[in-house]
């Protein structure tokens, strides 16, 4: 017969730091990536407000290309709502994108 005694969760009891060690390197790497909010120029001002009477105009679809905390991101969607107190852009989808974080919108043909 073997002498084999298991420990049970005394074992595991040596990877409980790395658990909470997931969220200190996910905060670190989360910051790491995080970039400044570009400075658009007018010109670019102006392309995105050409793109927004055309796909309003037209209803077209969009793509929404934002900032938000460090990171951009993409929004699909046709324009339900432009909200102009609290200066955002209600999409068909439900989301809600501020104006000023808005980097680019291009009309789907």
């Amino acid at each position: 017969m073997s002498e084999y005694h298991d420990r049970g969760i005394i074992k595991w009891a040596a990877f409980e730091a790395l658990v909470s060690g997931d969220e200190i390197l996910e905060k670190l790497l989360y910051n790491l990536y995080r970039r400044n909010k570009p400075i658009l120029s007018e010109d670019e001002y102006k392309e995105l407000d050409q793109n927004l009477k055309e796909a309003l105009d037209n209803d077209k679809s969009v793509i929404i290309k934002y900032y938000k905390d460090g990171y951009v991101f993409d929004s699909y969607g046709k324009i339900k709502k432009i909200d102009r107190i609290d200066k955002s852009i209600i999409l068909n989808t439900g989301e809600s994108v501020k104006i000023d974080d808005i980097m680019d919108i291009k009309t789907e043909d």
